[in-house]
């Protein structure tokens, strides 16, 4: 439990600053302070200074800490304390509930090796972003790195690495989100109302607490955005509280950007039609929200150099002008009319979460909640609402467009399938937002205009906990036996490598386990793994191919391999009940001349059975 205390104690100061000295609302100081972290840390690692930065910040963390303490102590006669005492232990609580939630946790999922455990796992043991040299998939090293980066803190004040402690990392940033419903003068009802957003986020995004994969924390995020700035006056205080989350979405995720740019146009144009404001302080704010802006652009602009630099490419080209041409002529291509009607189906009736209730339901339930809050509301408040209406409305259906591209292009429904790839999830990163601010502002204001009873909060609490301990246990149940075999192969690879050096390890295909090269280049870093399919056209191609590295793993090898390498081994690939055969690769070159005499070298191969 020291990790814990360390972890709390660290975050409390940069909440109690944030709070004390920056005026920002004790509801939102947590959002503000980790998102500020997270900047700060991206800062940090493309300046090269990652390790030191961390540091820095965790001892400036403890110190803040202590300073906060020394406040309460010397202020504790008042009645009112600088953070109210119940927000302060609802926050702690649910730090405690994620971390016992996330004890133990492992990978479940492929996304996690792919990403987060790999570039985690590489910045704990090189305290530096990955470099072109690393053995990591080159695409994946031009994603924005920060949650990793928020990770790897947390890998720091804990002084080791554990994919537990990834889990926990992302859960302080979802949480810190969530939180920005507690109001101190009404507790119970903001009990309710966080209750009923972890449902809702649970039913469009799974066990948040149990998953790395960052769709869910953009549109978190981006509703917590929405719900400060609507629950406020717009006032310097509001801006600054939302200025630095609204930057920190970018680096959260790449699409994260597009996000960003729509926040910052929704408060641009709400403080243009603003009729309460001195047309001084108007202009003031709109200049504030355009350095948000800029600063949104700028760290962009860094990372966008930092990938060039190190020579890393985008993760897809395939969209352009052309292609993009080309997706339109829905009524003179058939693949694209084909993919067209697709797309158009599963917008309307394909499953929006994961009851697999069809999306026209929930544009049904918008529209209604929609029209029941404008009911209630002041000239003031609806004239606002209503603009926020046209710019969601407007920008969904540009996103929609997006989706096009992406189904089209990038993966050719229509031409390749019959089916869209992960609509849902792209989707929901801005759809399920909107349910989720429309939900609970009907919520508050139709279901809750009493004060909550005790009951009621307990009663919410209840089920929230029954679906956070279901969510930890259908992950451990879901782990899969071949996740299970990626871990035991591993431990019996490492007993035989040198681990003073990096070593290249073939895996062979023919199994059925297409990712089992992406779990072991997780668990084996930094020895090199080969990506992807391995080249297996020819026995010629094969052999050379095999000859570059040290070692090879067969996994259920076809019958083709077998008879390719079985004059270069002593015994039987594949002994009865074997899955696996490990042989260590050994290379003689040897020169030999041709009918024209000429000198040429030729490798050699024998395998030497290890497992």
């Amino acid at each position: 439990m020291v990790d814990i205390v360390l972890t709390i104690l660290c975050l409390s100061g940069f909440i109690y600053a944030s709070h004390r000295w920056l005026k920002i609302d004790s509801s939102y100081a947590p959002l503000f302070s980790v998102s500020l972290l997270g900047i700060l840390l991206f800062i940090f690692a493309v300046s090269n200074q990652l390790e030191t930065g961390s540091r820095v910040l965790i001892y400036t963390g403890y110190m803040l800490s202590a300073v906060c303490v020394i406040d309460v102590w010397k202020n504790k006669s008042r009645d009112q304390l600088f953070i109210p005492f119940k927000i302060f232990m609802i926050f702690v609580l649910l730090v405690v509930l994620s971390y016992l939630i996330t004890l133990g946790m492992q990978f479940t999922v492929i996304d996690d090796y792919v990403y987060w455990g790999i570039i985690g796992k590489y910045l704990y043991f090189n305290n530096h972003l990955p470099d072109a040299n690393t053995t990591i998939i080159a695409r994946h090293l031009a994603y924005t790195p920060g949650t990793s980066l928020f990770h790897y803190f947390f890998y720091t004040i804990d002084g080791k690495y554990s994919p537990a402690i990834s889990y926990f990392a992302q859960n302080m940033l979802l949480i810190s989100a969530i939180f920005v419903v507690i109001k101190k003068e009404s507790i119970q009802k903001s009990l309710v109302l966080l209750c009923c957003l972890v449902i809702f986020l649970t039913l469009f995004s799974g066990s948040v607490f149990t998953k790395l994969q960052v769709d869910y924390l953009l549109s978190i995020y981006c509703f917590a955005l929405l719900w400060i700035y609507y629950r406020e006056q717009p006032t310097f205080i509001t801006i600054l509280t939302i200025s630095i989350p609204v930057c920190f979405l970018f680096l959260i995720k790449e699409i994260g950007f597009v996000l960003s740019l729509l926040i910052v146009v929704i408060i641009f144009f709400d403080l243009i039609f603003q009729k309460d404001l001195e047309q001084k302080t108007k202009i003031k704010f709109i200049i504030y929200i355009v350095l948000i802006g800029g600063l949104l652009f700028f760290l962009k602009q860094t990372w966008t150099e930092h990938c060039q630099i190190m020579g890393f490419g985008k993760f897809n080209s395939a969209v352009n002008m052309d292609s993009i041409k080309q997706s339109f002529h829905i009524f003179s291509n058939p693949d694209i009319q084909k993919g067209f009607l697709i797309f158009l189906k599963d917008i309307f009736i394909g499953p929006a979460d994961r009851l697999n209730i069809p999306y026209i339901f929930w544009y049904l339930f918008i529209i209604f909640v929609w029209f029941k809050i404008l009911g209630k509301q002041s000239n003031y408040t609806k004239s606002r609402y209503i603009l926020l209406g046209k710019i969601l409305s407007v920008s969904f259906i540009i996103y929609l467009v997006m989706m096009y591209f992406l189904q089209i292009i990038v993966f050719k429904i229509g031409t390749n399938g019959g089916q869209t790839i992960g609509l849902t999830r792209y989707l929901n990163i801005f759809f399920s937002q909107i349910v989720f601010f429309l939900s609970l502002l009907y919520i508050e204001q139709l279901l809750l205009s009493r004060q909550a009873s005790n009951k009621a909060s307990f009663s919410f609490i209840l089920v929230v906990i029954l679906v956070l301990g279901f969510s930890r246990v259908e992950t451990t149940l879901r782990l899969e036996d071949h996740y299970k075999t990626a871990g035991l192969v591993s431990q019996k690879i490492e007993n035989y490598i040198d681990k003073d050096k990096k070593q290249s390890i073939c895996i062979v295909p023919g199994s059925n386990d297409n990712h089992l090269w992406i779990k072991l280049l997780y668990h084996l870093f930094p020895s090199n793994i080969n990506h992807g399919a391995f080249p297996v056209k020819t026995r010629e191609i094969f052999l050379s191919k095999l000859s570059q590295y040290d070692y090879v793993l067969f996994n259920n090898p076809s019958k083709n391999i077998v008879k390719w390498v079985s004059p270069f081994i002593e015994q039987p690939i594949k002994q009865p009940g074997e899955t696996q055969s490990y042989y260590k690769i050994n290379t003689q070159k040897r020169s030999k001349t041709d009918s024209g005499n000429m000198w040429f070298e030729e490798k050699k191969i024998r395998l030497e059975k290890l497992f």
